[in-house]
This record gives structure tokens, sequence and C-alpha cells, in this order.
């Protein structure tokens, strides 16, 4: 049970409590410290914790994330900020997905109860105030963009930081590290689905080389299957022979009575 301090911030009862941290048997977690604070709570409201990212080709690992904050507690309003396309751009790179697609894909994660476009890349006081944020929940690692050696480090000296636990061998990055690691595949794929190859991005002189290494492929198939049944063929006939060899064989040397001609 935590301890109940009344009147600690804008007339509401609050509680203190420790965060619960959840266990996965199916994705790991990254290990993580100071998970025994108490942290000071509304008694008789959700509490309100904010997290935020860019959440481009919005996958588990940014699920579990949601889902961590969301369960912090036992009564969580969970929103979730999401930085813009313009924003996003300038400070770490391109995106996949348009900032558009990015909103609507969190929107859509049942741990979130609000999102906010156009999400500040630092959280100030303000924010906070103005989105009544009691908390913000990321993961522990220093985040450093922009200048700043942690982006969160203002939330932290506020003692409004909750660390939560990455998911182990999820990111952005490790999708797109595995689509560029199969780049001819997925672009032959899509090339044969009908996709041109302005939409792919890729010059003529590929898509016709492409295109070559896929009837070459084809050819080379079909030669195998050949030569398979080639060998079937031959084998048959081989023995075909043979065995109408020896009959000879056996006829002139023996005759029909099976004696020595």
């Amino acid at each position: 049970m935590g301890s109940k301090r009344a009147g600690a911030e804008g007339g509401d009862r609050w509680v203190e409590k420790r965060a619960r941290y959840m266990r996965s048997k199916t994705f790991g977690f990254e290990k993580i410290e100071g998970s025994s604070r108490q942290y000071l709570i509304p008694a008789d409201r959700p509490v309100r914790v904010y997290c935020d990212g860019i959440f481009d080709l919005f996958h588990y690992g940014h699920m579990r994330l949601l889902e961590q904050a969301k369960k912090l507690f036992p009564s969580v309003f969970l929103v979730v900020g999401v930085c813009s396309d313009e924003l996003t751009h300038s400070m770490k790179g391109r995106t996949v997905m348009n900032m558009e697609e990015r909103v609507e894909s969190v929107r859509h994660c049942k741990w979130v109860d609000e999102v906010v476009p156009g999400a500040p890349w630092v959280i100030d006081a303000e924010f906070m105030k103005r989105h009544d944020i009691h908390y913000v929940a990321h993961d522990p690692v220093l985040y450093m963009s922009g200048g700043e050696e942690d982006v969160y480090a203002g939330v932290k000296r506020m003692g409004k930081f909750i660390p939560t636990r990455r998911t182990e061998g999820m990111s952005t990055s490790g999708i797109i590290t595995r689509i560029l690691s199969s780049y001819d595949d997925f672009v032959k794929r899509n090339l044969e689905k009908g996709v041109s190859a302005r939409e792919l991005n890729i010059s003529a002189f590929t898509e016709k080389r492409m295109r070559v290494k896929k009837k070459v492929a084809k050819g080379m198939e079909d030669l195998k299957k050949k030569m398979k049944e080639f060998v079937v063929v031959w084998e048959n006939t081989s023995k075909g022979f043979l065995h109408g060899f020896i009959d000879l064989f056996d006829k002139n040397l023996f005759g029909d009575s099976g004696e020595l001609n």
C-alpha cells in the first residue's frame, strides 16, 4: 500500500506507489535499474502518462513500450506524442511513413487513450502543464540529439521521468536493415506485381537488369528440369539396351538349350 499525502498538488489527494514492470516470456526485455522508486500519483483519477516518439513502421517494440506505460499504475490515461515530418527529418533523418500515417498507426493501438500530433522534440514544463501530464515514460538510455546530451534531462530533473524497458532485438532501423539486405528480392517481387521502376525509384537500367536476371534464373531452372528428365530417359534407355545385350549374348554363347555352343 502507498502512503497517502493529501493536497500535494492542485487540491487532489495523492499517494505514493511503485511503478509496475511487465515480465514477458515471449519477448525479451532489456534490464532496468531504479525500478524500486515510489511515485506520487493522484488517488482519485487516472495517472496521465506521456510517451513520445517517431513511431515509424509501427512495430511490436513500440506496442510493448506503450503497453508498459499503460500498465505502470492501476489506472493510467496514456497520452502519446508523435513528432512531425519536418521536425523528425531535421533532427534525425527521413522516415518511411509520413506523420498522418504514423499518427493513425499509434491511434489504433489499444493501449493509447490520446494522440498529440506534432509533438515537441524536447518536453518542457509548459507542455506538460498544457496536457496535464504527470509523468513521462521512456527507456533510460541517454538520447543525444540536437545539441542536447539527453533530450529527457529536463523531465528527469523535474522528477517526472519513469524508465521503461526496451524490447530486445526490435527497432525500426533493424526492420529497414532487413529490407535492404534483401533489396533485390523485394524489387523483383514488386516489379512482378506491376509496380513501375519510377515508383520503386530505380533506373530503367536497373529494371532491365532485374528482369534479365529473372529470365536467366528461370532459364537455369528450366535447364535443370530438362537435364533431370534427360537423365531419367537415359537411365531407362540404357537399362533396356543392357538387358537386350545380355539376352543376345546369352543366346549366341549358350544357345536355346542353355549348353555352351
